[in-house]
């Protein structure tokens, strides 16, 4: 107690001791778990997603002390603050989905499952949320998941509830593939196709493509943007297909690394030559990229420009002027100088900024934003994904540490949660990464 005393110098005041006591002074002393419990002891849900901020694995973790009695105590600590977790995440799902905030009633159902994967309620909440962003082969999936789980360690299978909520999203997805004459939106690879039910309701707008008329184009939660064709500027038709190109790549890029949702070619071309507001109203999303082409000399300029629909604003533009010496190295140039802005701006924030910067191979990059999709999900096998992923990384870019920092921290969690094979193993492999 005297060294303790001496070491914390002027704080030593937060030491409380008598002869039959020694406890810290809440006045000197901030603990995440008393923080956890004054938050949700009151009916302010505001305060929910921050105390959920707090909950960051098992109470106490690796602190292990060969003593009965404090093994007792943090055993049944832990049993507490779980609960107290759990009741905390149940709270801001209810809330979120209340607010038809299916993204965040998503990640917290995923956070849920992950204190009890056992909770059938909160299986159909992820399934609901999965549905209602059209992510229907996910949903599905996730009932494969809720009842392998349901089998394997309680031997029933999910209940009524459950299963007509299966039945319904299978009807949804499927009446989904069938819709005639609606315009394709690509999706982290998958096709949505627009619900044509209404289009006799709507009159018809003489200027719009003739896929388009009559279609109720709602705009989804997620970021969402179309590219329209980059002009010409040139004065030469030869270089239409270097503006095509670009063009193209941009959404190739997208699709694949940002996962944004994102109007396919076909229907941005039929919007060829019409104004961004009115081109990003009549397809139902919320930002339009533009973009030019010029070469003066041997030179190349790009412009491009994003516009905000709803307020007409631009958000961001940037011009790139390059030596056109080898077209398809200053292509990809470009094409990821833009992709790295898009993603910072819509998307991820600096962070992304720094991951662009970092990886500099389209394909690395692609396997990175896999691996951490994976990761986030906070399952056995999904963190097995996600390290295979961040491997991947590492074997194209070796000279740079960020694929090897998240296979140690995949590593680490096999070893955290126990969903290695051998926990001590996975900390060795982690301490090598």
């Amino acid at each position: 107690m005297a060294r303790l005393r001496k070491s914390l110098g002027g704080a030593k005041e937060a030491i409380i001791a008598n002869a039959e006591n020694i406890e810290l002074d809440p006045e000197w002393v901030e603990m995440d778990s008393a923080k956890l419990e004054g938050m949700l002891s009151g009916p302010d849900e505001s305060l929910l997603a921050a105390a959920t901020e707090l909950i960051r694995g098992e109470f106490a973790s690796g602190l292990f002390i060969n003593e009965e009695l404090f093994d007792d105590w943090v055993t049944n600590e832990r049993r507490r603050i779980s609960e107290l977790s759990v009741s905390a995440f149940a709270r801001l799902l209810e809330y979120f989905e209340g607010q038809k905030d299916f993204d965040k009633a998503a990640a917290i159902a995923c956070k849920l499952l992950t204190f009890d994967p056992l909770q059938e309620s909160v299986h159909q909440s992820l399934m609901r949320a999965f549905a209602q962003q059209e992510r229907y082969e996910s949903a599905l999936q996730q009932y494969k998941l809720c009842r392998d789980i349901l089998r394997k360690e309680l031997g029933i299978d999910p209940g009524d509830d459950t299963r007509a909520l299966r039945e319904e999203i299978a009807r949804r997805r499927e009446a989904q593939l069938h819709v005639p004459n609606a315009p394709a939106v690509e999706t982290e690879g998958l096709i949505r196709v627009i619900d044509a039910k209404h289009s006799q309701d709507k009159p018809v707008e003489p200027d719009l493509p003739p896929q388009l008329q009559g279609l109720d184009l709602s705009m989804p939660e997620r970021p969402s943007i179309v590219i329209l064709p980059f002009d010409n500027l040139t004065g030469d038709p030869e270089n239409e297909h270097l503006a095509g190109g670009i063009r193209i790549d941009i959404q190739a890029a997208l699709v694949k690394i940002t996962g944004i949702f994102l109007i396919a070619a076909g229907s941005a071309n039929a919007m060829r030559g019409r104004d961004a507001i009115s081109t990003g109203k009549a397809l139902g999303v919320r930002y339009v990229l533009l973009g030019s082409l010029r070469r003066p000399t041997s030179k190349l300029r790009i412009s491009a420009e994003l516009i905000y629909v709803q307020t007409g604003n631009a958000i961001w533009t940037d011009t790139f002027d390059r030596q056109f010496d080898d077209g398809f190295e200053v292509q990809d140039e470009i094409i990821r100088e833009i992709i790295t802005a898009l993603d910072v701006t819509l998307l991820r924030g600096e962070q992304a900024a720094v991951w662009h910067k970092t990886l500099k191979d389209r394909d690395a990059l692609e396997c990175f934003y896999r691996g951490v999709q994976e990761f986030f999900k906070m399952r056995k096998e999904s963190i097995r994904r996600a390290r295979k992923y961040f491997e991947s990384v590492d074997k194209q870019q070796p000279s740079v540490s960020i694929g090897a920092t998240w296979v140690a921290m995949c590593h680490w969690f096999d070893a955290f949660k126990a969903w290695g094979s051998d926990p001590e193993k996975s900390l060795d492999k982690a301490g090598e990464w």
